[in-house]
């Protein structure tokens, strides 16, 4: 896994303790920093509770400079929606 080394040297802790904390061998954590295994679903989400990061972030992916222009868009357009409800809303209540 891309970023658990990473994480979990920046936390000071050692491969013993995510093995604790995951209920899993030291070699079992070794194999994912390793790239050997990958861990399910289940401990992604512990993990990154445990670092307080996304599984998304976890995994490494990255999104593209295009999609994160989207997703403003998208997000731009709804703030606008909501906006204009409420104007709606807040100039029928005052007439």
């Amino acid at each position: 896994m891309i970023r658990l080394k990473e994480l979990r040297e920046l936390h000071n802790e050692s491969q013993k303790d995510i093995a604790k904390l995951c209920k899993v061998s030291k070699q079992t954590v070794l194999n994912w920093e390793n790239g050997i295994h990958e861990p399910k679903i289940d401990i992604l989400i512990l993990l990154a509770d445990h670092y307080r990061v996304t599984v998304d972030y976890l995994i490494g992916h990255n999104i593209s400079v295009e999609n994160k222009a989207k997703m403003i868009d998208d997000l731009n357009n709804e703030f606008s929606k909501v906006v204009d409800r409420y104007w709606a809303i807040f100039d029928s209540k005052n007439r």
